[in-house]
């Protein structure tokens, strides 16, 4: 089975028009909203990095010890390894990259353009 693209397309475009956009999505978020096994994690993975720095902006995710999300930093961002991060559940953490995970929000401009997108639909139903 071939990556399914406009399904994935069609998924980011449906959750940057919501009212308030899905953030900090991963891949695995993608894979089960459009009924993909985890076999297609890496062609899933590369299509979103390819819309790095256009409709999505790729960040990694600080995971506490307990593996609850914690602050994100763009890919490329160095993180300090002397600073220490506080869980909302008391837990106090140095950044290790073995508990970091990958997510995607979306950039300004698309979320924009997909929220009008959605609008100017909404009025052509209604007139």
């Amino acid at each position: 089975m071939a990556l399914p693209m406009s399904k994935i397309n069609d998924l980011l475009c449906r959750w940057a028009a919501n009212d308030l956009p899905v953030i900090n999505f991963t891949v695995n978020n993608v894979l089960k909203e459009i009924g993909l096994d985890y076999s297609f994690y890496d062609e899933v993975f590369s299509f979103l990095m390819r819309k790095d720095g256009y409709e999505l902006i790729a960040k990694k995710m600080l995971l506490c010890p307990k593996k609850h999300p914690g602050k994100t930093f763009l890919l490329k961002e160095e993180v300090d390894e002397e600073e220490i991060f506080h869980c909302w559940c008391d837990e106090d953490y140095y950044y290790d990259p073995e508990q970091t995970i990958v997510v995607f929000c979306f950039s300004e401009s698309f979320i924009k353009e997909e929220q009008l997108k959605k609008k100017s639909r909404s009025r052509c139903i209604h007139i």
